[in-house]
């Protein structure tokens, strides 16, 4: 998840944190916030937003909001980026994330392939993370 390294350097300097988690994937966001609140950290601090694509338009152009990151398609990365830096927010997009696969000759296939799978077919990877997904895999045949 991708908040994990992004929002403890927003804490660690000063800011707080709005997290729009993905609508069909939304509950690691909250129980993060829920965490975070029996730590102690004060309300306002980490603040988890659900709302549609559209309306996430408004974090992008808010004046409070100095900085968005976003991580997810090139489309919504190209638009995220255009919209927010526009109106004077510092911008991290990150788009077509491709994570590759080389199965080696020894490998153990059947614990390969599930772990590939798994990666693809969790919920967070199917209903929100595409950008998780193992997009090629090669495997080398046996050299004998």
């Amino acid at each position: 998840m991708v908040p994990m390294w992004m929002f403890p350097l927003a804490l660690a300097c000063g800011n707080s944190f709005v997290l729009k988690p993905p609508a069909l994937a939304p509950t690691a966001a909250v129980r993060l916030a829920e965490l975070l609140k029996e730590a102690g950290l004060p309300d306002g601090v980490f603040n988890v937003v659900h709302c549609s694509n559209e309306d996430a338009e408004q974090l992008y152009t808010d004046p409070r909001i100095a900085a968005v990151s976003f991580v997810g398609s090139s489309g919504v990365a190209e638009y995220i980026y255009k919209t927010a830096s526009a109106h004077g927010k510092r911008v991290q997009a990150f788009g077509a994330a491709k994570n590759h696969a080389i199965v080696m000759p020894d490998a153990d296939l059947d614990a390969t392939v599930n772990a590939i799978m798994g990666g693809v077919l969790a919920p967070q990877a199917s209903a929100a993370w595409r950008c998780r997904w193992w997009w090629r895999w090669e495997m080398k045949p046996p050299t004998n």
